[in-house]
C-alpha cells in the first residue's frame, strides 16, 4: 500500500511539472509576441505606440528574460523624441538591471553621455571616472578616457 502510494506521488508530482514547465514556455512565448509587437512598432517608426506596448510589457512582466529588450528600445525612442530625462532614467534601470557587465558599462556610459548632453557634466565626468575604475582595460574605460579629454579640452577654452 505505501509503495503504491508512493508511486502515485511521484506520478502527480512528475505530472504538477510538466503542466509547470507548460505554463512557463506559455509565459515566455506571450511575452515574446509583446516585445516583438513594440519592436514592430518601432520599426514602423510609431514611436508613442511602441513606448505604450513596452511599458504596458514592462509593468505586466517586470521580471521578463526579455526586459533588458524591452528597456533598451525605450531608451532608443525617449532619445529620438528627444525626451533625455526619460531616456537618462531607461538607461539608469538598465545598468540596475545588467550590473557590471559589457552591456551594463555601454548602460552606464549612454548615462554619462546623455548627462555630457544635458549640461551636466560633472556629473557624466564621475560616470566616466567610475567606469575606468570598474573596468580599466575595457572598451568602455577607452571611451570614457576620449570623453573625459574632450571635457577637459572644452572646458579650457571656455
Amino acid at each position: 500500500m505505501h509503495k503504491r502510494l508512493f508511486i502515485l506521488a511521484i506520478l502527480v508530482s512528475f505530472s504538477f511539472q510538466i503542466h509547470a514547465n507548460n505554463l512557463s514556455a506559455e509565459k515566455l512565448r506571450q511575452e515574446k509576441i509583446y516585445l516583438q509587437l513594440g519592436e514592430s512598432l518601432y520599426a514602423e517608426k510609431q514611436y508613442s505606440s511602441a513606448l505604450s506596448v513596452l511599458r504596458d510589457f514592462i509593468e505586466v512582466y517586470p521580471d521578463s528574460a526579455y526586459l533588458v529588450k524591452a528597456l533598451e528600445k525605450m531608451a532608443l525612442i525617449y532619445e529620438k523624441s528627444q525626451k533625455y530625462k526619460e531616456a537618462l532614467a531607461a538607461y539608469k534601470k538598465l545598468y540596475q538591471e545588467t550590473g557590471v557587465t559589457s552591456g551594463g558599462l555601454k548602460y552606464y556610459l549612454n548615462q554619462a553621455r546623455l548627462l555630457s548632453n544635458m549640461g551636466e557634466i560633472n556629473e557624466a565626468e564621475k560616470i566616466y571616472h567610475d567606469i575606468i575604475k570598474i573596468s580599466p582595460d575595457s572598451p568602455y574605460a577607452g571611451k570614457a578616457r576620449i570623453n573625459l579629454q574632450l571635457s577637459d579640452v572644452f572646458n579650457d577654452k571656455q
